[in-house]
């Protein structure tokens, strides 16, 4: 296991090993699972004989936190995208509406996630891929308000530690979110 720190792809961090490996064991190396930029924590990274037991951690439970800011939708789905539509205190969340996305789930991957970056970046169609799960429980660790000031801080210091490779639209989002914060 590895930790992948915000701002890179689990590839970069495959990457970031593979020159302390021995000769044989860069050959075949691969990750498992999917921690898109804006995530961090541990990710297993297997080689030669291992490969096979990918699928098999790929099947197993995980845990996950996470961090929403309601009212606010974007082309990806997170602070990476480009501002698509604010709905100024509407969500209406509260701690019981988190009990609606227990159980099986299915979604499509956003446009721009990993298995269709290549091709939108190219401007080539995309097939959806699907995702299904279940979710056992979730807990609402805590509900933060924070001020325009602070969530711009939040937001902007998050996109200036993406590393990903040609920055993807960073500069323009970027700029949207300062845009939206004036």
């Amino acid at each position: 296991m590895i930790y992948k720190r915000l701002g890179f792809t689990p590839l970069q961090v495959l990457e970031e090993v593979r020159p302390t490996l021995s000769e044989e064991s860069q050959k075949k190396i691969t990750f498992v699972g999917r921690l898109d930029p804006m995530a961090e924590g541990t990710i297993h990274l297997l080689w030669s004989g291992d490969m096979e037991e990918k699928k098999n951690m790929q099947n197993q439970d995980k845990e996950y936190v996470v961090e929403i800011l309601f009212d606010v939708e974007t082309d990806t789905g997170d602070i990476l995208g480009l501002i698509t539509s604010v709905h100024n205190g509407s969500s209406g969340f509260n701690k019981e509406i988190l009990n609606n996305f227990i159980g099986p789930f299915s979604f499509d991957y956003p446009t721009y996630s990993s298995p269709h970056i290549k091709k939108v970046l190219k401007g080539e169609k995309v097939i959806h891929k699907r995702q299904d799960g279940y979710i056992y429980s979730i807990e609402s660790l805590n509900l933060q308000k924070y001020t325009n000031e602070e969530l711009q801080k939040i937001i902007i210091d998050k996109l200036l530690d993406c590393r990903m490779e040609g920055d993807f639209r960073l500069d323009q989002v970027k700029q949207g979110w300062n845009d939206f914060f004036k």
